[in-house]
């Protein structure tokens, strides 16, 4: 990912001619503010970079890149086509600004029909229409921005409430990569309860980078 390749050093500009290279895609995880600043210092100052977001399950994007509008740093430049993409509150209200749950009002031209296997809809259903019934919602932690883009701030089950201030697992990635840190390995393995029990007190995570939680606490509370 753009992370790794840049904590190893990789500056595709200076080992491969890319002058035809038009535009970079970034999927898997919310590229962060300096993912932006990385590619368009090492790869290339006039390419489109689209972070996109949607699932293999889709087969498509619900938010991607439009090569003729503008890149804003740490955001998926604009939703889909046929996609209703919405930001939606804990009571099924639309967001015109502010984090929520990114839905999917209407159905769209990809939508699944159902699961393999799964006879009666169940699973199905528990999937994507359990939240909000009748509405695809599948866990992702959203705002939307006035350039018309979103920000993904990652999963919505695993947002934590320090305070009562909502933080995403991709503000928590972000600082991480920030303090350079060679433990977003143990991050990715030990997940939301490794990171609970960091602030609850004692460092639990016995393969845990002990400089981790230190860097840690102050940024969610």
């Amino acid at each position: 990912d753009m992370p790794s390749l840049e904590k190893a050093g990789v500056e595709p500009h200076r080992s491969h001619q890319l002058s035809r290279l038009k535009a970079v895609l970034s999927t898997g995880s919310p590229l962060a503010h300096e993912g932006f600043d990385y590619v368009y210092r090492c790869f290339k100052p006039d390419l489109c970079l689209s972070s996109i977001s949607g699932g293999t399950d889709i087969v498509s994007c619900f938010a991607l890149g439009n090569p003729t509008a503008p890149v804003w740093r740490g955001e998926l430049q604009c939703k889909g086509l046929g996609m209703a993409v919405e930001v939606w509150d804990d009571e099924g209200q639309r967001l015109a600004e502010g984090k929520g749950e990114l839905v999917c009002s209407k159905p769209f031209p990809s939508m699944p029909l159902g699961f393999w296997k799964d006879e009666d809809g169940s699973r199905f259903r528990a999937a994507y229409f359990e939240r909000f019934p009748g509405v695809w919602a599948h866990g992702d932690y959203a705002e939307e921005t006035p350039h018309g883009g979103l920000i993904i701030h990652g999963r919505s089950d695993a947002v934590l409430n320090p305070g009562g201030v909502r933080i995403g697992t991709a503000e928590i990635y972000r600082q991480v990569r920030l303090g350079n840190h060679r433990s977003e390995h143990d991050w990715s393995i030990h997940g939301r309860e490794w990171l609970r029990k960091m602030l609850k007190g004692p460092w639990a995570a016995k393969k845990a980078s002990p400089q981790l939680g230190p860097l840690l606490k102050p940024c969610v509370h």
